[in-house]
């Protein structure tokens, strides 16, 4: 009587791998991952940095157009953004952006469009660089 079953014969050539080369791979590959990670991360916290750099300097534009409503002109440079502390209720960490800089303020301007600056120095935190970030110029890129 001939008795067939299904299973291979191992060889004693053929061998899998063992959990140690196993582990080994999933380090590599968990590695890998994590600098992948890391990399999209860091750029993502800083864009987030100026988003919210940005968000702030919207809200002081609006506080700073129901200042110039209720007085008649916008605040002076030498007024500064304190004013609106002192009469709108806005809270100091309101005047500096998310890099612990405070905002600059410069009014009047020669642009009767814009009739003050709001600027941020940027993630380097430095005057006049790349990264300043211009709330007018930022206007201007949402519009187009």
């Amino acid at each position: 009587m001939i008795h067939h079953t299904n299973a291979i014969p191992a060889s004693r050539n053929a061998r899998g791998f063992t959990l140690l080369e196993m582990m080994l791979v999933m380090l590599l590959i968990g590695g890998l991952t994590a600098i992948v990670v890391a990399i999209n991360f860091i750029g993502k916290a800083e864009q987030a940095r100026i988003d919210l750099t940005i968000t702030k300097m919207r809200t002081l534009q609006n506080e700073l157009q129901s200042y110039s409503f209720r007085h008649g002109s916008f605040p002076t440079t030498e007024e500064g953004l304190t004013v609106l502390v002192n009469n709108a209720g806005v809270q100091d960490t309101m005047l500096v952006d998310q890099w612990g800089v405070p905002f600059g303020y410069y009014a009047p301007t020669n642009n009767p469009a814009q009739p003050y600056d709001l600027l941020s120095n940027g993630p380097d935190k430095e005057p006049g660089t790349e990264d300043d970030i211009d709330i007018w110029y930022v206007d201007q890129q949402r519009q187009n």
